[in-house]
């Protein structure tokens, strides 16, 4: 696993709630596994990790962003869109098909 990702994933791994993770769980039908990690404290979690790390390289972003992807854990696609959140302005048309490949996989 990349160190990046690596290191994500400890820090969520610390705020994980198990109660909250079958709520979520049930409540979206069972289609994703959960975490637990409430929306504002997911939020606050990946915005100082990215001050922390600082947001993937260019030449790495899109394998960060699909590794991410791929995780069971909801979270870590909320992660990833919260970085192509502050990457939107450095996104270009030739990055389109594996990003619409993010919306239809999941």
């Amino acid at each position: 696993m990349n160190s990046y990702i690596q290191e994500l994933v400890n820090v969520y791994s610390k705020h994980t709630d198990v109660e909250y993770a079958e709520w979520s769980k049930k409540y979206l039908r069972n289609q994703f596994e959960f975490l637990g990690i409430r929306s504002p404290i997911r939020r606050t979690l990946t915005k100082q990790f990215m001050k922390e790390h600082g947001l993937p390289t260019e030449s790495n972003r899109k394998d960060i962003i699909l590794m991410l992807w791929d995780l069971p854990e909801r979270e870590y696609q909320k992660a990833a869109l919260d970085i192509l959140e502050k990457e939107k302005k450095n996104l270009c048309a030739e990055d389109m098909p594996w990003l619409v490949n993010l919306i239809v996989s999941k």
